[in-house]
């Protein structure tokens, strides 16, 4: 109110006069704050609680709400738009277009980014309807959320089979091996964030124990860097693999682009390299002529030993090392027996009877002057070479050349005295030569996904001589759905196990899971001198019933209350 006072010259007079103020509602102010949030890719931010303002009002410093007459509870929020990149959760719930809540339970609130790549800085949005209850409405107010990039590091796996021996092996292309034919692996590397066009930088932090790394041809070592990965590649050392050197590893640096932040990321990654077993060919190491004379004082017979005759390979065993025998001399004259029997042309004899003594050199008859018995050969391991593969699958031997598909000739000589007259020693009959007889009954089945243990129920051999470590069984084809393992280790094509393996539980089949239930395969038995047909065998996986699985999608559905 105020107060009048007048004054006529001669009388004073007060009065008070009383003023009516009429309430008028202030609609809410927006100072237009921006952006109300800023979140990192993937991630998520909470709002700030309202403060009040002394008396009555509030603020809220995200929306840059401010309300002068009106308490937080009163004025109601309304969302009117859903933000394209993440989704608003109030209490943990997913709002909809249409949801409300009171500026009271704005510290409730959560903008959730859906981790979609944000590779430069950029604004989401929502809208909002703001009402004060008291009449004042805020329609369709848009509210940014600033989105910045976070780096994801690249990411690098890889298993690449290669081949013992085999040179200049890309790491990257994922070529098929040699002879075997299936997809070798290579080393993937992916980047959610990398920007397109820009390249990784790499780096090998360790070397494999065995082999060589080489970069455009050159070896590589832990200062080199890596522009290409395709330029990368791997010489295998030929030694063989043996248990431990199956599988070895180097480790692989990858430093990517920063994914937007401008701070590069560098991660360090294993990557396997699976060497292969590749047959070897066997190497002579013995073929000394023999002087009767000089080194067998005048005997008319010797024992053979490894140290006259000898062939040496790093991966067969001494009873697959096989002598054939492509030209002899004149039995009439003199002859070699194998455990007393005759050996002619086209008979076999192997290292390990040489190793056993059981190969005899006998004089039958002297002609009168010097001669020399020439007794010529072949050698072959009863393998199959994968690499090189030029001839394709080659049978391992000691051949003219590497790459030659005739196999050497060569001879063991005896120098025979001129003498006359006869040891009086009859020729005995032609050497047996044992064949391999298959029992097994060629079969089994198992659970799809299952595993099963071969036993001699499944595979037998035998030919009443040969041990059972020197009967070697060889897997010609491969089953199409599944895996061979011998103690653990996969089994390739051409790869081989004995009968002894199979008695005492080694040879074991995984089954791959696929919908294929047939997985045959082709194999054949070898005791050193003969091999025999290829046999079929039959593995029938039984269907097991998958589990359906769901996946919750993208695409959400909202329903209106009632």
């Amino acid at each position: 109110g105020f107060n009048v006072a007048a004054n006529d010259g001669e009388t004073s007079v007060n009065r008070n006069f009383a003023v009516q103020i009429t309430a008028v509602n202030d609609a809410p102010e927006l100072s237009g704050a921006t952006p109300a949030l800023t979140v990192g890719e993937g991630g998520q931010a909470a709002f700030t609680a309202a403060t009040n303002l002394p008396g009555v009002g509030f603020t809220q410093a995200n929306l840059g709400l401010t309300d002068r007459d009106n308490q937080q509870i009163q004025v109601i929020l309304k969302l009117t738009s859903l933000p394209a990149e993440g989704v608003l959760l109030l209490d943990g719930k997913e709002l909809a277009v249409g949801s409300t809540f009171a500026v009271s339970d704005i510290n409730k609130l959560v903008y959730k980014h859906n981790g979609s790549q944000v590779l430069t800085t950029r604004n989401d949005s929502f809208s909002l309807t703001i009402d004060d209850g008291a009449g004042a409405v805020l329609m369709n107010r848009v509210f940014d959320v600033r989105l910045q990039p976070v780096n994801q590091a690249a990411e690098a796996t890889g298993t690449i089979r290669v081949i013992e021996g085999e040179t200049g092996v890309s790491l990257f292309a994922n070529g098929n091996l040699p002879t075997i034919g299936s997809p070798r692996g290579a080393i993937v590397v992916t980047d959610a964030d990398q920007a397109v066009g820009v390249s990784h930088t790499y780096r090998i932090s360790e070397l494999p124990t065995t082999g060589t790394l080489l970069y455009m041809g050159a070896p590589v070592t832990t200062a080199t860097v890596i522009a290409d990965l395709s330029l990368l590649t791997y010489t295998h050392d030929g030694s063989e693999p043996g248990t431990s050197g199956r599988l070895l590893t180097f480790k692989l640096e990858i430093t990517d682009d920063g994914g937007g932040t401008g701070t590069p990321a560098t991660v360090e990654r294993t990557i396997t390299l699976q060497i292969i077993d590749n047959n070897d060919d066997p190497v002579l190491v013995n073929h000394e002529t023999q002087d009767l004379v000089l080194d067998h004082a005048d005997a008319s017979t010797f024992v053979v030993t490894p140290a006259m005759l000898q062939v040496s390979d790093a991966d067969s065993f001494n009873t697959s090392l096989v002598y054939t025998l492509t030209s002899v001399p004149d039995p009439t004259l003199g002859y070699l027996t194998l455990s007393g029997g005759l050996m002619i042309v086209g008979s076999t004899f192997t290292q390990a009877d040489i190793n056993a003594g059981r190969l005899v050199y006998q004089v039958n008859n002297y002609s009168g002057a010097d001669r020399v018995d020439s007794f010529e050969f072949t050698v072959k391991d009863g393998g199959i070479r994968l690499y090189p593969d030029t001839p394709s699958s080659r049978e391992g031997g000691i051949y003219d050349t590497p790459t030659s598909t005739t196999l050497q000739r060569n001879t063991f000589d005896v120098v025979v005295p001129g003498k006359v007259g006869s040891p009086g020693v009859d020729l005995p009959p032609p050497a047996p030569v044992p064949t391999p007889t298959l029992t097994g009954d060629n079969e089994f089945e198992l659970n799809e996904s299952g595993s099963y243990t071969l036993t001699n129920v499944d595979l037998f051999a035998a030919d009443g001589s040969t041990p059972d470590t020197a009967l070697v069984y060889r897997l010609n084809t491969l089953p199409s759905s599944g895996t061979f393992f011998l103690n653990g280790v996969a089994l390739d094509l051409y790869g081989s196990f004995t009968q002894a393996d199979v008695n005492a539980g080694l040879v074991t089949f995984t089954h791959s899971g696929a919908e294929d239930f047939s997985a045959d395969f082709q194999y054949t038995v070898s005791n050193g001198r003969l091999e025999t047909a290829a046999q079929n065998f039959v593995i029938t996986a039984i269907p097991q019933n998958d589990t359906p699985t769901a996946a919750i999608g993208p695409d959400r559905v909202f329903l209106s209350e009632g």
